[in-house]
């Protein structure tokens, strides 16, 4: 059946001759009457006051008043409603805090997002805009028995509009705003078959201008001066069947492309740390580079990486991250990587060489079939199609790299007497060393053609694909530090559902449906640094000989396959215990999930010859099963009351479900396999109401709700990949909506949410802060980036002094601010280097062991037994003499951990507001010769949140507002229009989300920035 709005005079617009979407902004001159929706929220047309449930629903004309163009944009039209961006592609679309903070190709999400009650598994939130639609409905709470996929969170339902059998239509619209953006939309109806057969086509086009500002452009040729652009557009027929008014069968076809530069993460921040050993400070964000000494292609590059012994390679590391001299030696000991980059203070402008783009294509369809077989029994069989696949590509660090020209000579360079000779720079004296002697010819000729040639002084920066460098697939030289990142990856999915519902006239109906879904998903996840080429370029020969290289030189998380097949029975039973006063609604149903995962993580895995194309590496693979009931009970109380047109009060029982997933292979095993399923009970109690008020309507809709959510599940980046853990929480909230209309030109509308939630007792290491400032910790970082501690159980703080052996264990310690002056004591003044060959995993192995056997005397000889370390492929071996350094230093007292553990009782869940509140008012004024004008107003504003479950101080969100405006003048019989708009009147740059990476990656924070002030002209005509 049709959806309609229709006011309490009968006066009705169909849904499915709506115009299209941003089309029509006419609010109808009719008395002070609030209109009724009618939606499908569960599966049948019912008033959307009816409906025990919270949810909220958007016609398309609604979508253009309100100036909702995207996902984005229902945040600030539904309470309890948060949008982020994903630093991995996908976005986080969250009600009442629950979404999707798991990153894993094998995860689901919080919230289904669905097209005409198709499942998407990947679905485009961040590029999809909204057109031709017919309306949209936004479920808060879990949802397990009325959609096809069950959901913990919440569900979103997309119509799409669809044919007229019985007129010819047509709409076209265009725009042209700020920042040379494009716009047009077109919509064309045509009744093939008139009363039976109908086709409708609908497109959007878009085209604007980036609006970051990249400063480095300015002086560079061939940079993009403006990043974060829109190139894209979006096709769809639909084909609708109406043999007999028993039978509709609707086939729906769409088509979308991208290609332009839109980033993932629009702004890098850090507050730099002077020891190099995080790279970033925990206790705030800031506009500073990061500390390049602490990360991974600095380090296996520098004195304390693999070629940093004194010996004949040691000349080959270019950096020397502890050298203390800074002065004789122009080394990064002291200042460090990155310490004269220029960051622009401004969450809109970045300083980058590197010009990102983002590809996309999708594919979707659907088939619908609806009959009526009979008065009492009804029914609707599904088909969806969806296919997507995308590419993007982005600075890794969003900053310019120093020059390797900038870079002096290593101190062992200079005390080799390399210099000048061999180069100026710590880099070509490197290169022309290794080529100079003939430590490997082949490599020498094939890189870097020849000593003091062409390319000296320069590195080679993997394309990503045919093994990269290793590969002889090289997308550049690069005279400076250079680092890239892409995520690319494929989905395709089938679904099927059939459901059956009843009509008897009595006080029992059912629904009863089955449900299947087969979905196959493919991502990769590469980081491509000019350093690692250098070391895979120099160690491969000294491993294996010339012409041979450490490979892959490019870090590559390879998920090349996962497959869901989901299937699921689920059905209610509705009594009408009182007719038209008190119903029940009982619902079941039952999931059954099967997963498979092939996965692997590559990086200097093994030496092949130059030219090998082959990535190395054995794919894990990994199978599990999930099965869960879920279901809710709803009472549903409609008294009739003398001062209310309509009131419907609700009570509600509801379980959701998230299965569980895999996690990737770990380099070091510092993490389990796999993570568990979420469940979610909420308990909620509602009341729907339409007052006469003032002489006007009144509409005032009020939830309160408590969830209690276990197994939450969120990731966390800890040996350079994410993942993912199952942490408690609960929460509870209350919300309103509330619409008036005083008369037939005013409306206004109020929307508010609150939320409070906590987090469970347990207890987590923090990656940002790991020792917490204990006095008794030594924070330690190895050659492969990794950080670790050591504790000293007397209480008192570890130093080198404090033992020989344990002071055997550092480089240099690096230039240390004093502790008054730094707001991280131990970050300045007891963070140190590890020395090549000791190593975190190692200290951890070497810990274990000594425990293992009750510490002591038996645990030191415990480790000499065993002699050199060697845990993983990836790490160096201890020397004997090394291992009994470490078993000194624990028989004296000292012992290792990751880090302090944080307990997490009471604080907030990430991305999970207090307050929200928006309001707007519109109002219609006629003109003469029946020309009128709306004009509409909106006002968004958010709480302060959390980006991390940890909530410290660099994990806060601000608050933060958005102000929206249109004015609209419409011309006799909507005939055409013209509207005049602006988003975001006062151009906030607001933070809306962060991501922080691995400490391998110097701890940065990428934050997720709002799109900032557009305004433009758009006028459509209707015929």
């Amino acid at each position: 059946m049709p959806a309609t709005i229709r006011n309490r005079k009968s006066r009705s617009i169909t849904f499915t001759s709506a115009l299209l979407l941003g089309s029509c902004l006419v609010a109808p001159v009719f008395a002070a009457e609030i209109e009724v929706v009618t939606v499908t929220a569960e599966k049948k047309a019912e008033d959307i006051q009816s409906v025990p449930i919270a949810v909220s629903a958007f016609s398309g004309e609604d979508l253009s008043r309100k100036q909702i163009t995207g996902f984005a944009d229902l945040q600030f039209n539904i309470p309890s409603v948060y949008f982020s961006h994903g630093n991995f592609g996908p976005s986080n679309f969250s009600i009442r805090g629950i979404g999707s903070l798991a990153v894993t190709t094998s995860g689901d999400a919080g919230v289904s997002v669905n097209v005409n009650d198709i499942y998407l598994s990947s679905p485009p939130l961040t590029t999809a805009t909204y057109y031709d639609v017919e309306r949209l409905e936004v479920l808060r709470g879990p949802q397990s028995t009325l959609y096809g996929r069950n959901a913990t969170g919440g569900a979103i339902n997309t119509i799409t509009a669809k044919p007229n059998v019985d007129e010819f239509k047509s709409d076209i619209e265009a725009t042209y705003g700020n920042f040379n953006g494009k716009e047009v939309r077109a919509m064309v109806n045509v009744p093939l078959v008139e009363g039976q057969l109908g086709l409708r086509l609908a497109g959007f086009w878009e085209s604007r201008d980036g609006t970051i500002d990249n400063v480095f452009a300015s002086t560079h040729a061939g940079v993009a001066s403006k990043i974060d652009s829109r190139h894209d557009y979006s096709l769809r027929g639909s084909l609708r069947w109406q043999p007999s008014d028993k039978t509709t069968v609707d086939l729906v076809l769409s088509a979308s492309n991208e290609s332009d530069s839109r980033v993932r993460a629009q702004k890098q921040l850090c507050h730099r740390d002077s020891s190099g050993v995080l790279g970033c400070l925990p206790d705030k964000l800031a506009d500073e580079a990061i500390n390049g000494n602490a990360t991974f292609g600095t380090l296996f590059a520098s004195n304390i990486g693999p070629l940093g012994s004194f010996g004949p390679v040691s000349f080959l590391p270019i950096f020397d991250v502890a050298d203390t001299t800074n002065g004789a030696f122009l080394g990064l000991g002291g200042p460090g990587l990155g310490a004269t980059a220029v960051v622009p203070q401004s969450l809109r402008k970045v300083s980058t060489d590197f010009t990102p783009f983002t590809r996309g294509y999708n594919q979707f369809g659907n088939f619908e079939w609806k009959q009526n077989w009979s008065s009492w029994l009804t029914m609707n069989v599904l088909f969806g199609y969806d296919h997507n696949s995308g590419r993007s590509q982005e600075s890794y660090s969003n900053a310019v790299g120093d020059t390797f020209a900038s870079i002096g000579p290593t101190l062992t360079q200079t005390l080799f007497g390399l210099t000048p000779a061999f180069g100026t720079n710590s880099l070509q004296i490197s290169q022309n060393t290794f080529c100079f002697f003939g430590l490997a010819p082949t490599n020498c000729s094939t890189y870097y053609g020849s000593a003091f040639g062409p390319k000296i002084g320069t590195l080679p920066v993997d394309a990503v694909g045919k093994n990269g460098t290793t590969g002889l697939n090289i997308l550049k030289y690069s005279n400076r530090v250079f680092a890239y990142d892409q995520i690319d990856g494929a989905n395709t999915e089938w679904t099927g559902e059939v459901r059956f519902a009843s009509n008897f006239d009595g006080p029992l109906n059912f629904l009863i449906a089955g449900y299947h879904l087969s979905n196959t998903n493919d991502a990769h996840y590469f980081v491509n640094a000019n350093t690692l080429d250098l070391m895979g370029i120099d160690l491969g020969p000294l491993l294996a000989g010339n012409g041979f290289v450490l490979s892959p030189m490019q870090y590559d998380n390879n998920n090349n396959r996962y497959d869901l097949t989901s299937n699921a029975v689920f059905g209610e039973l509705y009594w009408d215990a009182i007719p038209d006063t008190l119903k029940f609604t009982g619902g079941l149903r039952y999931s059954s999930d099967h997963k498979f995962f092939s996965s692997k993580q590559t990086l200097f895995n093994t030496v092949q010859p130059i030219g090998t194309q082959t990535v190395p590496g054995v794919f894990v693979t990994q199978a599990a099963n999930f099965h869960a009931w879920t279901g809710r009970f709803v009472m549903d109380w409609t008294p009739k009351l003398d001062w209310t047109d309509q009131t419907n009060i609700y009570a509600s029982y509801s379980r959701g479900y998230r299965s569980g997933g895999f996690n990737p292979p770990s380099f070091t095993n510092a993490f389990p396999p796999t993570f568990a399923p979420e469940t979610l009970d909420a308990i909620e109690v509602g009341a729907k109401n339409t007052l006469p008020f003032l002489g006007g309507t009144l509409q005032a809709n009020l939830d309160a709700w408590y969830y209690n959510y276990k197994g939450f599940q969120v990731s966390a980046i800890i040996d350079r990949t994410s993942v993912n853990s199952n942490i408690n929480s609960k929460l509870w909230g209350v919300e309103g909506e509330f619409f008036y209309a005083p008369d037939d030109r005013w409306q206004f509308n109020l929307n508010t949410g609150f939320t409070n939630s906590r987090i469970g007792n347990t207890s987590q290491v923090d990656p940002r802060d790991p020792t917490q400032d204990a006095a008794n910790a030594t924070l330690l970082k190895d050659d492969l980036g990794a950080n670790c501690s050591i504790f000293n159980t007397a209480g008192a703080a570890p130093s080198a002094a404090t033992s020989p052996a344990f002071n055997a264990m550092f480089a240099t310690p690096p230039t240390a601010t004093s502790a008054a002056s730094s707001p991280i004591t131990n970050v300045a003044a007891q963070a140190f280097f590890l020395q090549r060959g000791f190593s975190c995993s190692n200290l951890s192995s070497a810990n274990q062991l000594f425990n293992s056997v009750g510490g002591g005397a038996a645990g030191v000889a415990a480790i000499a037994a065993v002699g050199p370390l060697n845990p993983n492929p990836n790490r160096r071996f201890l020397t004997v003499a090394q291992a009994g350094a470490v078993a000194s230093i624990y028989s004296a007292g000292y012992r290792y951990e990751f880090g302090v553990p944080v307990s997490l009782s009471g604080n907030e869940m990430p991305n999970t507001p207090k307050w929200t509140v928006s309001v707007g008012a519109q109002y219609t004024m006629p003109l003469e010769n029946d020309f009128n004008i709306v004009t509409r107003v909106d006002y968004y504003w958010k709480d302060r949140s959390f980006g991390r479950i940890f909530n410290a101080g660099a994990d806060r969100i601000k608050a933060w507002d958005v102000a929206n405006a249109s004015m609209q003048l419409n011309a006799p019989d909507d005939q055409w229009y013209a509207r005049a708009w602006v988003k975001n009147i006062f151009d906030k740059a607001n933070i809306t989300g962060m991501y922080i990476t691995d400490p391998s990656s110097a701890l940065f924070t990428n934050v997720f920035v709002g799109e900032p002030r557009t305004y433009g002209l758009t006028v459509g005509a209707h015929f």
